[in-house]
């Protein structure tokens, strides 16, 4: 019952944010964004997580964003790591997307979510 407590938990607080991908902040695509935000938050590296967000939104980002890298890495340790972050889809209308992904750990537990993305001055970040 705590494991999938724990997965809800990290599946509705990482929902709330998306973004980045390419190199430092933002990214070029809606997909390499998440891929980038995800990686980060499981393994439980808030700073890179952080320019993943629209850098106008970070500073109230901050606290919620910690809190969801520490359920997030605290449960994928459980799980024998982060194996794999997949996209399986894209669709953007212009500067928004939305973007489906799975993860998958060590231990081979999947889960499949969608998070939004915004293109702000070329740059692919967290939707609020």
């Amino acid at each position: 019952m705590k494991r999938k407590l724990a997965g809800f938990l990290c599946v509705m607080v990482c929902s709330l944010f998306v973004g980045c991908g390419g190199g430092g902040a933002g990214g070029n695509s809606p997909g390499g964004g998440v891929k980038t935000y995800m990686k980060a938050v499981i393994e439980g590296d808030t700073k890179k997580a952080l320019t993943c967000i629209d850098p106008a939104k970070r500073q109230q980002a901050g606290q919620l964003l910690e809190m969801a890298t520490a359920i997030a890495s605290g449960f994928a340790q459980v799980e024998g790591g982060l194996d794999s972050v997949t996209i399986l889809s894209e669709d953007v209308q212009g500067d928004r997307a939305q973007v489906g992904y799975q993860t998958k750990t060590k231990k081979g537990v999947e889960r499949r979510d969608s998070l939004r993305t915004e293109k702000i001055n070329g740059t692919w970040y967290v939707a609020p």
